[in-house]
């Protein structure tokens, strides 16, 4: 990547420095710098860090938003459509979103979204159990993370944000009636019981 190697000149470090100063091999920072292929994000973030940049806030945004753009290309996913989370109606509807918002990111790894879901990060765990359609954020600060990580449109956060909502009062509605079906269930099997035993000298 150009933007790289440019960082690494101004720096004025060789890739043996790169080496010495961080936890990666000589090799490793200079295949990520080639453009050859395409290097991981943490690798990337890294030797901005390394390099001491002074707008290292502004630089880590374009150096992910080059690597987010690499990545789409390279999935051939730049032109996908965006989720429209207003749709969203269950927890089905938003698994199945999540996970095309994460196809049309280019499909970044699990570790990738850690590093890319900004001050709140969403641990490689989750992030890779939300992409396999295992789990649901188990908050909304989770969700606008995953959002950050995704490049999700900021002019969506709320129509996302309405439909988590929307997905947790479905849950709790249909978890009171789960709950309301067994209570009444054990009522009237309750009175049958009484209704046989009624009149009989029952040893309980």
């Amino acid at each position: 990547m150009s933007f790289i190697r440019a960082v690494k000149s101004e720096a004025g470090l060789t890739y043996e420095d790169l080496a010495l100063l961080g936890k990666a091999s000589r090799a490793t920072y200079q295949r990520a710098a080639s453009g050859r292929t395409l290097p991981r994000l943490e690798t990337v973030q890294e030797i901005l860090t390394l390099c001491g940049r002074k707008n290292l806030v502004a630089d880590s945004e374009r150096a992910t938003q080059l690597w987010r753009n690499a990545r789409c290309a390279l999935r051939g996913t730049q032109n996908l459509p965006l989720p429209r989370p207003q749709f969203i109606a269950d927890e089905a509807g938003m698994s199945r979103a999540l996970r095309d918002l994460h196809q049309w990111a280019g499909s970044p790894s699990a570790g990738a979204i850690e590093a890319m879901s900004g001050p709140h990060r969403v641990p490689h765990t989750t992030a890779h159990r939300i992409i396999q359609g295992y789990a649901l954020p188990r908050s909304e600060r989770v969700l606008k993370s995953f959002l950050l990580a995704c490049a999700a449109p900021p002019n969506t956060w709320s129509a996302w944000s309405d439909a988590f909502d929307r997905v947790a009062t479905a849950r709790t509605r249909r978890q009171t009636v789960g709950r309301t079906y067994e209570l009444v269930h054990r009522l009237h099997l309750f009175k049958a019981v009484r209704k046989l035993t009624a009149g009989t000298d029952h040893p309980l």
